[in-house]
């Protein structure tokens, strides 16, 4: 989703759940927990159930903001969803991750668009 020039990776919640956030269509949104920030572009749809968020894989680049502090306060900007899952594997014998789901908030970024 290209917002003011930039390419955001494309963030789905339902219509309902971004209108109780002050979310609209559009929106650049800080998708956030306990692991990270996300800035990705908002779309709205009743596809999506209250309640779910929807974000497609991940993107291929790690990019923070520069003017961002670092450390545990890093803002990632080109959708690097998978910052926001757990790296524990499936089971203790298998190498796979379970990386397909995970519990987030979303706010609308008051940082302005990305440069």
């Amino acid at each position: 989703m290209l917002i003011d020039g930039h390419r955001y990776w494309v963030f789905r919640m339902n219509t309902k759940d971004a209108e109780e956030r002050g979310l609209k269509q559009g929106d650049i949104i800080e998708v956030y927990n306990d692991r990270g920030k996300v800035l990705c572009g908002l779309e709205t749809t009743e596809r999506v159930p209250k309640g779910i968020c929807h974000s497609y894989e991940s993107c291929a680049d790690y990019v923070t903001l520069e003017n961002d502090p670092g450390g545990d306060d890093t803002t990632e900007i080109m959708g690097c969803i998978n910052n926001l899952t757990p790296g524990r594997f499936i089971t203790k014998h298998a190498h796979g991750l379970a990386v397909n789901s995970c519990l987030v908030e979303v706010r609308k970024w008051e940082g302005g668009p990305v440069k």
